[in-house]
C-alpha cells in the first residue's frame, strides 16, 4: 500500500518497490503450484470432469510462470534490494 500511495502522490517508485514486485510474482507462482499439487495429474486436463472447465485457471498457472520475469525479473530485483535497501555491496 504504501508504494501504491506513493505512486498517486506522483512519488517516485522507489526500491521498495522491487520488494513488493518479489513478494507478488513469487505469492502468486506459489498460489498456481499448490492449485498443480491439489488437482495432480488432473491439474493439466482442461476438463477433469464433464462438469468442470479448467481452461482459465490453465491459463493463469502458464502466467503464473511469467510474473517472476516481466516487470524485472526476480534476480534482478533481489539486487536492487539488497544494494539500495540492505545497503550490500555490489
Amino acid at each position: 500500500m504504501h508504494v501504491l500511495t506513493q505512486v498517486e502522490k506522483g512519488g517516485e517508485l522507489g526500491a521498495e518497490s522491487s520488494l513488493t514486485k518479489l513478494q507478488w510474482s513469487q505469492t502468486h507462482q506459489q498460489l498456481w503450484e499448490t492449485f498443480d499439487d491439489l488437482l495432480g495429474p488432473e491439474a493439466t486436463l482442461a476438463r477433469p470432469r464433464p462438469d468442470a472447465d479448467m481452461r482459465s485457471m490453465h491459463r493463469e498457472a502458464m502466467w503464473s510462470r511469467s510474473v517472476t520475469i516481466w516487470g524485472g525479473s526476480s534476480q534482478v530485483q533481489r539486487t536492487i534490494v539488497a544494494e539500495r535497501v540492505l545497503g550490500l555491496p555490489r
